[in-house]
């Protein structure tokens, strides 16, 4: 993204809205960026983004993450109920959290009544 006088500044995306508007094919993104005199808080602006790698992960509601005991977890559905799993989160959107390990694709996870599987299987 272009400075005021011109130079490049660098940023963080730290999240991205969940879905692309189709006619003009623009998101939502919260970014962290140094102080310039032209950047307004809540202003859009046009960026480039470059990423540094690919990174696989598994995309789930953001309901179904919770936090216990400061890391980040989820419940996966398994023979006997549920289990508490803990997970990396990789990014965040408005609606839907990628994690990049602790979880595979195609498990189940609980997106509702964590409050009560923290309860029976004891955590916060």
């Amino acid at each position: 993204m272009a400075g005021s006088a011109g130079q490049t500044i660098s940023g963080t995306i730290i999240s991205v809205s969940g879905s692309l508007d189709p006619a003009t094919r623009s998101l939502i993104a919260k970014a962290r960026i140094g102080a310039d005199p032209l950047l307004v808080s809540g202003k859009s602006v046009m960026a480039t983004l470059q990423g540094s790698r690919s990174m696989m992960g598994v995309s789930v509601p953001s309901a179904a993450v919770t936090q216990m005991g400061g890391k980040d977890m989820v419940f996966v559905a398994v023979r006997s109920g549920f289990a508490a799993r803990p997970v990396t989160v990789a990014g965040r959107s408005a609606d839907r959290i990628t994690l990049s390990s602790g979880l595979n694709a195609g498990e189940r996870v609980a997106t509702s009544g964590l409050a009560e599987l923290k309860a029976l299987l004891g955590g916060e």
